[in-house]
């Protein structure tokens, strides 16, 4: 049977509604399923160099970067069966830095024999960085050497170029009481234009050899812009040897700094 005029017109409405109601749809949902690429969402888009990462992505990609470069590494008695170890490394990546690194220190005796091992983990600012372990307890071994090294996954993040020049002046070091405690004193002065938080002080002292003696470490919690205050580092005993000259590296860590988050 045909359709009336009228049933004709009201299907027509219908239908024109009906698209209506679905290209109003449409224009609401594809966007929202056709999301920008990001840093984040699994896939090699925008302007990455890799899944995740290069270009405008804060993670860089394994191969736009070197590897830090172990400079040395040394361990040093303490007291009894406790040992400290040192690690200096060098970051060879002038704008990007490690938030986290695990880290590995393995001991040997004399005989190069595998004594224990000892794994932590640590930031890798821009430049050098003194790696502190310790105190180790070794049991009873007596270590000749340690070897550094880290272990799994680094990620490599970019770190502002306003971090490169941050600093902690040092002066006034002063070594007291060689003969029973050794106590060494400095000022720390922060003179980056901000205020700086978590800092260690990794103390080296050289003998005329320039060959290192021993070390030591201590923590300020806080450092504000333009202020000074003495750090103090300790050791349990007399040194072995005399001491010709003292370095003092401050570890300042980028990525708690506002300007790097």
């Amino acid at each position: 049977m045909a359709l009336s005029w009228r049933q004709k017109r009201k299907t027509l409405i219908s239908s024109t509604l009906t698209i209506l109601v679905v290209v109003f749809l449409a224009i609401l949902i594809v966007p929202r399923l056709q999301t920008a690429p990001s840093c984040f969402d699994g896939k090699q888009n925008g302007d990455e160099s890799g899944v995740d990462c290069g270009g405008s992505c804060a993670l860089f990609c394994p191969n736009e970067v070197r590897e830090p470069a172990v400079r040395f590494a040394r361990v040093f008695p303490v007291t009894g069966n406790f040992y400290n170890a040192l690690a200096l490394v060098e970051n060879q990546n002038p704008e990007a830095g490690l938030r986290s690194a695990a880290y590995e220190f393995k001991f040997y005796d004399s005989n190069n024999i595998f004594i224990k091992e000892y794994q932590g983990k640590t930031f890798l600012g821009l430049h050098r960085s003194a790696i502190f372990a310790g105190p180790i307890d070794l049991e009873g071994k007596i270590p000749k050497r340690v070897t550094f090294s880290f272990i799994g996954q680094k990620d490599f993040i970019k770190i502002k170029k306003e971090v490169s020049s941050l600093n902690i002046f040092i002066t006034d070091k002063k070594m007291t009481d060689l003969e029973n405690r050794p106590k060494l004193s400095a000022k720390a002065s922060n003179q980056s234009g901000y205020t700086l938080k978590d800092i260690d002080f990794i103390a080296i002292l050289y003998d005329k050899e320039d060959n290192t003696v021993s070390i030591s470490k201590t923590h300020l919690e806080k450092l504000a812009n333009g202020e000074e205050k003495e750090i103090f580092f300790t050791w349990p005993k007399p040194l072995e040897r005399e001491i010709n000259r003292i370095e003092i590296l401050p570890q300042i860590n980028p990525f708690l700094l506002p300007l790097n988050i």
